[in-house]
């Protein structure tokens, strides 16, 4: 910030914090006998994807344990009307230890404690450029498409869009797979 480098293009958070500025990593392919040059796509894609996807491309078949939260992702970089290969994709904040669910545009950022896992005050609260914004210790969700700074919680609005996120959560957590893609 001392020499004007913002990294995260002014989203919220850094590297391993739940918010978006600690998740969105650009990908980017050069494949010029494939894909147009200067295409772009908002799919919501995760490294896991690549096993999948790099299967899709050398015609490879994966065992049902191999990669089985890998999703292909081949037909999105072909196709840009193609539907979305993820349904949804859930995180781990690295900091605070968070699962986090991403959903079409919404997101969801369970409540959790410290990383150091002992107190909720040990975790700083978000930087003062960023207010308004919750802290790690609340449940937090977001219209993404409305709200990409995730400047407005809307947890407490909407109970029903938070119950029903934090049931991919809940799913995680007890290791049940999701149905289908």
């Amino acid at each position: 910030m001392t020499y004007g480098h913002d990294p995260t293009a002014g989203l919220l958070g850094f590297k391993s914090d739940a918010w978006e500025g600690g998740l969105r990593v650009p990908f980017i392919i050069h494949w010029p006998e494939t894909l147009r040059e200067g295409s772009v796509s908002s799919q919501t894609i995760c490294t896991t994807d690549l096993l999948a996807t790099f299967a899709e491309i050398t015609g490879e078949e994966l065992d049902e344990e191999e990669g089985e939260d890998s999703y292909g992702f081949l037909q999105n970089l072909v196709d840009k009307d193609a539907p979305a290969a993820r349904r949804s994709l859930t995180l781990v904040a690295g900091r605070s230890g968070a699962l986090v669910v991403r959903q079409g545009d919404w997101k969801y950022i369970e409540a959790t404690i410290s990383p150091d896992r002992s107190s909720p005050a040990a975790y700083p609260p978000p930087p003062n450029e960023f207010p308004g914004t919750a802290r790690v210790d609340e449940i937090q969700l977001y219209n993404l498409e409305e709200d990409p700074h995730e400047n407005n919680n809307l947890a407490g609005r909407m109970p029903e869009k938070v119950d029903e996120l934090k049931s991919v959560v809940e799913k995680v957590k007890t290791g049940v797979k999701s149905e289908g893609k």
